[in-house]
């Protein structure tokens, strides 16, 4: 297990929200399926990110959550 120290209230609330993002819009997730994260699910992208995989396409080129400027990316390789 990975044990932080932080100076102050503000670093431990950046590095919470960094890794908050992280497991949420990053972070595949087995329990869907291995090519979903969570963010999918939540935002009713499920079924569009499943028929760009299906189709082949470059999911990264498409903004997924445009209100946080994210980018999907999931390798197929």
């Amino acid at each position: 297990m990975d044990h932080q120290h932080f100076n102050s209230l503000k670093e431990a609330e950046g590095a919470i929200s960094r890794w908050t993002f992280h497991y949420n819009y990053e972070r595949t997730h087995q329990g869907l399926g291995g090519l979903l994260v969570p963010a999918d699910r939540f935002h009713g992208f499920t079924e569009q990110v499943l028929s760009n995989l299906g189709k082949e396409l470059d999911l990264q080129s498409a903004c997924w959550y445009s209100s946080y400027r994210i980018e999907r990316a999931v390798s197929l390789t």
